[in-house]
């Protein structure tokens, strides 16, 4: 418990620090949010997508797991099941356009890294998926996520923007803010850092959470699984968290 305390001590300092960074500004551009895992693209990017749906975006939204870990004693496949339920609901909400919605089926908690050969496998199928889909914007997590399938994202979002420098990336925050600590703040671009208010549109975002929170196993646990309250408690600020890569 004082642990937690502690912990939301420092998250709500660094809210305080991030608070007078520059606008990030939405472009109308078509753009691909990569999310490890179902849940990913509205904690990290629910109000982009919003704002980029009212611009008339095209907005696609790749899964590269199904999130089939989240609960250690329920069946794989019936996770799978729900967390889609989840996505159907975030779809409807959004009215994005079912085509639109990519699944990779990678295994959760097992996402290839950059130096496995099946990553590059992921990285052919990634530039095809940006050709076909004309995809100017990308959007990836931070390096500072801490779990390995987000790190994996991270890759291979440097991996594309390497071999197509026309494309524009940037890195989106889940659990960054979460796990920063006063040390890594160093390692952080403040030059690339900035700020999406979205105030205007918080609780539009939090009823696309409840997507993924209100959908529940029999003993009611949600099948995104037991996510800590603290780090719940992030996406009460209105703003999210975008470096350019």
């Amino acid at each position: 418990m004082i642990k937690d305390s502690l912990r939301y001590f420092r998250i709500k300092f660094f809210k305080y620090l991030f608070k007078n960074q520059k606008e990030f500004k939405v472009t109308n551009k078509s753009c691909l949010i990569i999310a490890p895992h179902p849940d990913d693209e509205i904690f990290g990017c629910g109000g982009l997508i919003i704002t980029k749906q009212k611009s008339n975006a095209e907005i696609y939204i790749l899964y590269l797991t199904n999130g089939e870990e989240s609960l250690k004693n329920i069946d794989k496949n019936e996770i799978i099941q729900n967390r889609k339920k989840a996505i159907d609901c975030v779809i409807e909400k959004l009215k994005l356009k079912n085509e639109n919605i990519i699944f990779f089926n990678l295994p959760d908690g097992n996402i290839p890294r950059k130096d496995n050969q099946d990553f590059k496998t992921i990285i052919e199928n990634l530039k095809l998926l940006v050709i076909n889909k004309q995809i100017k914007e990308i959007y990836v997590p931070y390096f500072l996520e801490g779990w390995s399938d987000h790190i994996a994202a991270y890759e291979m979002g440097k991996q594309l923007k390497k071999l197509n420098k026309d494309l524009d990336l940037f890195f989106y925050w889940v659990w960054s803010l979460y796990y920063l600590n006063f040390k890594f703040l160093k390692e952080i671009e403040w030059n690339k850092f900035k700020i999406l208010n979205i105030k205007k549109i918080l609780k539009y975002k939090k009823e696309l959470i409840k997507c993924y929170l209100n959908i529940k196993t029999s003993n009611g646990m949600p099948y995104v699984g037991n996510l800590p309250k603290t780090f719940l408690r992030i996406f009460d600020f209105n703003f999210e968290i975008y470096i350019k890569g």
